[in-house]
């Protein structure tokens, strides 16, 4: 989008500026013809916007013309994946690709790798000139990144011709974690959406997609012990129209899911680009599309899903448990039963079988308390444990061995968990949170972009 804002503008910029004052180009008249060449020259400056702005940027007047006959030189293989998808994009939006050749001397535009010394992967040298185009990356990730910021150089109308103004960019990562999330429960996205999203985030150098696959709106991954989850949680009856609570429904069912074989494909799909996918399965709140799907999961299981506050247009059934068709929070969420428990380990289970992310994000925020009051179960079971309230059992909830046996290592929790002292650590017989091996603290942890400020994540384990 943003690239497409750009070069919509540098069209703009060239039509006003040739509005009324045209030049005969031909050999009588090379002084018009260099006016033109040197306005062309400044046009080209204007139109470079590198997003995220790379650590410096220098322009220098001409520019290079990247036509078919270019040819690739790259003296990595595991450079080969960055050619490919360059050659996919310009195939894609400018009819033609390049070839590659064996011998740097016979090419315009060489790959490579060196060492650039900085700590996070993906800093890369990208230089255009009149010998061509180089691009050196410290790894094969760097080379990848620089790919990226070449086709941000590239303008945005279809030819076999595409002039590309000189420059040197020099650029690194600033943040090891550079993350973007795509919420497809309370709208669904098909896979084909979901690919070009990921296109979006590589083109911009994002290298965490946070994917958030369940809400109380719907449920939007298949697990196979499970089959409703997705069958029964993943489809609801209607929609609220107008801003929150609504002016009226659309009645129109709003399903779907992903196939464990979909996110298996999507992940690989991102990968490819250096993006890790992590997967965000919500808990102990924003569980009533599960809980529709398997009501005794919740503390009240008999109990009439109870729409939000104001929501006064529905769609379909209004007795039993109900995917929500409006925004907002819930009161109906997990209850902290041994069902529940075993329920989320085994989805668990399948869920880190999907991702080789090491971090599984499981929300944890916006969780009402109101169920858990009125609860003679969860009453009995703060006595029990020796928790403070209803904020200790939702710590026991998150720390509890289930959700972490044989699969994490120590979570950690979004900040502003621990500012508002609902430490899990004061729940007797739970694990001390960790800070993350990303900083001294989890502060540092958090500023560094080392890790998302927005949830619980558990970690799981590493060999």
């Amino acid at each position: 989008m943003a690239k497409s804002l750009l070069l919509i503008g540098f069209s703009f910029l060239i039509n006003s500026l040739s509005y009324g004052q045209e030049y005969t180009l031909s050999r009588e008249n090379p002084e018009a013809h260099q006016q033109i060449q040197d306005k062309k020259d400044k046009l080209l400056m204007a139109q470079v916007s590198i997003i995220p702005q790379p650590l410096s940027m220098q322009l220098s007047p001409g520019y290079f013309e990247l036509t078919p006959s270019i040819k690739i030189f790259v003296a990595d293989k595991s450079a080969m994946a960055s050619v490919n998808f360059m050659n996919d994009y310009l195939k894609a939006y400018y009819g033609f690709s390049l070839a590659t050749v064996s011998h740097p001397n016979e090419a315009h535009v060489l790959l490579n790798h060196k060492n650039k010394e900085n700590e996070i992967p993906g800093a890369y040298l990208l230089i255009v000139n009149k010998n061509g185009i180089t691009i050196e990356g410290d790894d094969a990730e760097g080379v990848f990144y620089g790919i990226q910021t070449l086709i941000q150089l590239l303008p945005v109308t279809a030819s076999t011709s595409l002039s590309i103004p000189y420059i040197q960019v020099t650029d690194a990562p600033r943040f090891a974690y550079r993350g973007m999330m795509l919420d497809v429960c309370r709208h669904f996205f098909d896979v084909d959406y979901v690919k070009k999203y990921i296109d979006f985030l590589a083109l911009h150098k994002i290298n965490k997609f946070h994917w958030h696959l369940t809400e109380d709106q719907g449920w939007r991954i298949e697990i196979k012990k499970y089959p409703l989850l997705a069958k029964t949680g993943g489809c609801r009856n209607g929609t609220i129209t107008g801003n929150h609570p609504g002016n009226g429904n659309d009645a129109k069912p709003d399903c779907g899911y992903y196939t464990q074989q979909q996110i298996k494909d999507i992940v690989q799909y991102a990968a490819d680009r250096y993006i890790t996918v992590i997967p965000e399965i919500e808990m102990p709140g924003h569980s009533s599309a599960a809980i529709a799907a398997y009501p005794q999961l919740s503390c009240f299981p008999d109990e009439p899903t109870k729409p939000a506050d104001g929501v006064k247009f529905w769609a379909g059934p209004n007795t039993g448990k109900q995917v929500q068709q409006a925004w907002g929070v819930y009161e109906d969420v997990f209850c902290p039963t041994e069902y529940t428990f075993h329920f989320l380990e085994d989805v668990l289970d399948e869920v880190i079988g999907l991702f080789p992310s090491s971090y599984i994000h499981i929300g944890g925020d916006e969780c009402p308390k109101e169920a858990w009051k009125r609860s003679p179960y969860c009453q009995q079971l703060i006595l029990e444990k020796g928790l403070k309230d209803e904020h200790g059992l939702q710590s026991y909830f998150t720390y509890h061995p289930d959700l972490h046996r044989r699969r994490q290592e120590h979570p950690v929790l979004h900040a502003a968990l621990r500012r508002r002292r609902r430490d899990p650590a004061r729940v007797p017989g739970l694990p001390l949170p960790r800070p993350s091996s990303h900083g001294d603290d989890r502060r540092t942890a958090l500023d560094t972009g080392a890790l998302p400020r927005h949830g619980a994540l558990l970690r799981c384990g590493q060999s």
